[in-house]
């Protein structure tokens, strides 16, 4: 990720030649890296901002404000908050209804601030960490260390991040579809009527939500943590720690010594990663064109295209699936969202969804990056009444944590353009190469749509124990008695994903390279089934999550049944054993 913030800058400067609305990111960016040193009309603007936003720090947040409000505007409109998110599905009305996501926050986010928050206390700094920030925020910059206050927040800070980090973390995830109505039994300290009153207040879609309308909650305990959040700490403190969380997270465009305490690596890239998150879209697209010709953009389409077509094959042909179970998951596949990069009519609507945006605050008279920075944020702020809205949301560069990422609650794949890269992908690879890399990983998140928590979103939009039927399922659990070392605490790495995806990918491969006219063999002894192999192995090694290694490759090849004969594995050696674990019949 690190290498991808790195050659921003190179691509913000060639797509500012292209187009003109290109200039703007990388003004950005110049404003943000050239900074070294801050006024008082910066601390000023930034003050006006944290009022704008009804947050309040040092000095106590207003009176009178609704907490369950300000958490929502901070997470729907502004996204400037890793609590929860929030999502309106615009495509949906069922009997009438409109339909909410809520899921946990942005991973990421949390985990980092989780992370520094850790450190702070092992450290024994976080007092000073406070008190560092209350200086640049009191008029004459001189604060007494309050140890007693610091440690006081420290604590109840802890007992929030413990909340959602529960939430994030959880392993077993049961999605719930629940009326607005009944939202209060669930958070308890928030009733139903605050919650549509709120909603109602913060999202704009042209209609007002009703006590009928639908919330798809990611898991009945993300609403538990919010209320239980509101039943510990009141509508003040609440915002307070709002407040809080915001200065440690953005006081630093301010002053950049308040980064000290960051990761190294975080405070490297700070300025792309502000850049990125105000440009989403924009950056996509200038990468797109500076990556002509268009043709293999449409031969990465579709070779995705293969894939998916070769996934209902397997469906269609599986002998443990039965008919209701095959219509299901058909269902699912046909209707999943592949989201890679703009097309040409989107391509042409990036000058208008950013005319409103600051050109560097030259415009203005304005240099500053702190007035730059707001006026972005409040430029992005704008397009939420829009249908703009999603669009800043998607067509993501990097989709922290993963490079692909599968969206359960939308059935959407999301491609990010940093994936194309090595290890994961070779601009001028073989079949080999491409099925063996991004294909795979495209195959994986493919394949979450029948994992344990894919498997209770029916593709109709209901939410069930399984779309996949009784018996169907007692079928598969002989799938699973696979034998060796996957059969025993690796397996679950394995089923219902890795294997489908294997089988799925090479099918795809295979089929890429019985009707290809030319021979792409690197070599006599590199073969096109060995390159794959390798490919996949090489990228797995090299492609982390946040919770580890995507999938142990060898664990992986042990159960395929095309790789012994790749390498010329003899049975019943270690990486050809006589039982194999299987997804779908090969």
């Amino acid at each position: 990720m690190t290498s991808w913030f790195k050659s921003l800058e190179g691509v913000l400067r060639s797509g500012a030649q292209q187009t003109e609305a290109g200039r703007k990111p990388l003004n950005m960016l110049q404003a943000c890296t050239s900074q070294k040193t801050w006024n008082p009309s910066d601390l000023r603007d930034f003050k006006n901002f944290l009022a704008k936003l009804h947050l309040s720090w040092p000095e106590p947040p207003p009176k009178n404000v609704s907490a369950l409000g300000v958490l929502l505007d901070l997470i729907y409109n502004w996204k400037l908050c890793f609590w929860f998110q929030i999502r309106v599905l615009k495509n949906f009305k069922r009997n009438g209804t409109h339909r909410i996501v809520l899921t946990p926050g942005a991973t990421v986010e949390l985990y980092l601030f989780a992370f520094n928050h850790h450190n702070l206390v092992a450290n024994g700094s976080y007092s000073q960490h406070w008190t560092d920030h209350e200086r640049l925020f009191v008029d004459n910059g001189s604060v007494a260390q309050n140890i007693a206050l610091a440690k006081k927040i420290a604590n109840e800070e802890k007992k929030i991040i413990d909340t959602l980090l529960s939430v994030a973390n959880k392993q077993v995830i049961i999605p719930t579809i629940i009326p607005l109505s009944d939202l209060g039994n669930y958070t308890n300290a928030v009733d139903s009527t605050e919650w549509i009153h709120q909603i109602n207040d913060t999202i704009n879609i042209g209609d007002s939500f009703t006590l009928s309308d639908e919330v798809l909650v990611s898991d009945p305990s993300l609403l538990e943590a919010i209320g239980h959040l509101f039943d510990t700490f009141g509508d003040q403190e609440i915002i307070y720690h709002l407040s809080w969380q915001f200065v440690q997270t953005y006081a630093h465009i301010v002053d950049r010594n308040l980064l000290k305490s960051c990761e190294i690596h975080i405070a490297e890239t700070i300025c792309q990663r502000h850049v990125q998150m105000a440009y989403n879209p924009l950056i996509v697209t200038m990468y797109v064109r500076l990556h002509p010709p268009e043709w293999r953009h449409t031969r990465l389409r579709a070779n995705f295209e293969l894939i998916m077509r070769q996934a209902s094959k397997k469906v269609n042909g599986s002998s443990w699936l039965d008919a209701k179970s095959k219509e299901a998951s058909m269902v699912k596949l046909k209707d999943m969202v592949v989201q890679t990069w703009p097309n040409k009519d989107l391509l042409r609507d990036m000058a208008q969804i950013y005319s409103t945006f600051p050109d560097g605050g030259r415009e203005a008279g304005n240099s500053s990056f702190v007035h730059l920075w707001i006026k972005t944020r409040e430029s992005l702020r704008a397009l939420a009444a829009t249908p703009f809205h999603d669009l800043i949301c998607r067509f993501r560069p990097v989709p922290l944590p993963m490079l692909v990422a599968y969206d359960y609650f939308t059935n959407e794949v999301d491609v990010a353009v940093a994936a194309l890269g090595r290890p994961v992908y070779y601009e001028n690879g073989t079949f080999a190469m491409f099925y063996g890399g991004i294909g795979f990983l495209f195959a994986l998140e493919v394949m979450k749509m029948q994992d344990a928590l894919g498997v209770r979103l029916h593709p109709n939009g209901t939410v069930v124990s399984s779309w996949i039927t009784r018996d169907s399922r007692l079928q598969f659990q002989d799938q699973k008695r696979c034998s060796g070392e996957a059969s025993n605490s690796s397996s679950h790495q394995l089923l219902p994903t890795a294997v489908p995806a294997l089988e799925v990918t090479y099918a795809a491969f295979s089929s890429a390279v019985a009707h290809s006219n030319q021979s792409l063999q690197l070599s006599r002894e590199l073969t096109e089934p060995k390159v794959f192999f390798m490919t996949l192995c090489l990228m797995l090694c090299g492609t982390n999550s946040s919770k580890g290694e995507v999938v142990d490759c060898n664990l992986l090849l042990r159960n395929s049944h095309s790789f012994p004969d790749a390498f010329q594995c003899a049975p019943g050696t270690k990486m050809n054993p006589v039982k194999k674990c299987k997804y779908f019949d090969t």
